[in-house]
């Protein structure tokens, strides 16, 4: 999993502050309704897990921070593999 749960508020602040600015949004002119920090699987191991447990089902994780990335590619990869009963 990825390291920290939290994200320090003045990390936060930057990175709120910094777009803002570049768009010419004032602080007065921001409101925040939500903060989303992420977990996501990482693994040394591999970056992609892929397994069929059945015929009917596929299932697939990123280990790495590159899933958003990946994701269309590897879902048409994916669901293209033939799978014949054993």
């Amino acid at each position: 999993m990825s390291s920290e749960l939290f994200l320090e508020e003045d990390i936060s602040d930057i990175l709120i502050r910094e777009p803002s600015a570049l768009v010419g949004v004032e602080p007065h002119e921001r409101k925040i309704k939500q903060r989303w920090l992420g977990r996501y699987a990482d693994s040394s191991q591999t970056n992609l897990i892929v397994e069929y447990p059945d015929l009917r089902t596929a299932l697939a994780v990123v280990a790495s921070g590159i899933g958003m990335t990946l994701s269309f590619g590897l879902a048409d990869l994916v669901v293209r593999v033939e799978r014949r009963p054993e």
